[in-house]
């Protein structure tokens, strides 16, 4: 007769279930947005953190227009924000 583990016996953690894309901070922003962050502080191009991430170009735009509307800045308000920290 084969031996049942029980799941508590699993040494390994868990992988974490919530997917990439689910909002992980105070103002909904997901974890890929997140990584953007410090190369906008940074003033990386949109070129740049597509290559530094390995995104495409649209992806980063994408996300850099998803966090200004998360956060409700217009361009020249994102850049205020991030100058802010």
């Amino acid at each position: 007769m084969a031996q049942h583990r029980s799941p508590q016996s699993h040494s390994s953690p868990a992988p974490d279930p919530r997917p990439s894309h689910v909002a992980v901070d105070g103002a909904g922003l997901t974890a890929r947005e997140q990584e953007l962050l410090p190369l906008l502080e940074a003033d990386k191009t949109n070129k740049e953190i597509a290559e530094a991430l390995g995104i495409s170009l649209n992806t980063v735009r994408t996300h850099t227009r998803h966090i200004r509307h998360k956060l409700r800045a217009s361009r020249r308000g994102l850049a205020r924000l991030i100058d802010a920290k």
